[in-house]
């Protein structure tokens, strides 16, 4: 790795960017009384499919800037880029070209010299909102799932948790 390659991924480091992944709806958030900004959840957990490990930030606003964008192309499970205000405040800066939730593995056998795949599969979570008839097979019986919910799924399409 270069010297310049190191400098640049500290800097990185430093600036308090990240890439996570919409987890939840747009919804009007107001915080502490002042004048609302459209939010919503994001996920940072990348490929964990593990439920009980707690990276998702709740309520993250939408920076003015990137509101447009965001809005108009982001949907749950699209990826977005944060930057850091303040200590431990995230924000929504706009639309991510990196996916960071799943992973597409390759197993490749390269006996005599010559490569051929002997597996391939997915790994990691996505978020989409569920289909009508996943409403009522998921989210409890018919009329106790809201319409527009989001649920989380590993990436073989196994249902992981139901997010409102």
């Amino acid at each position: 790795m270069s010297v310049r390659r190191l400098i640049d991924t500290e800097i990185q480091s430093q600036s308090g960017e990240l890439i996570g992944v919409i987890a939840s709806s747009f919804f009007e958030y107001y915080p502490d009384g002042g004048e609302y900004a459209w939010a919503c959840d994001v996920d940072l957990r990348s490929n964990n499919t593990n439920k009980e490990d707690e990276n998702v930030l709740r309520s993250v606003p939408i920076t003015e800037t990137g509101k447009n964008d965001v809005l108009r192309w982001g949907q749950p499970g699209s990826t977005v880029i944060l930057n850091r205000v303040g200590q431990d405040r995230y924000v929504i800066v706009g639309i991510s070209a990196r996916k960071v939730s799943t992973t597409h593995i390759l197993e490749v056998d390269f006996t005599d010299f010559i490569g051929k795949v002997t597996d391939t599969y997915f790994t990691g979570k996505t978020y989409r909102t569920l289909y009508f008839e996943e409403l009522g097979l998921y989210g409890g019986g018919w009329g106790s799932c809201p319409f527009g919910a989001v649920g989380c799924f590993a990436a073989d399409g196994t249902f992981i948790e139901l997010i409102y």
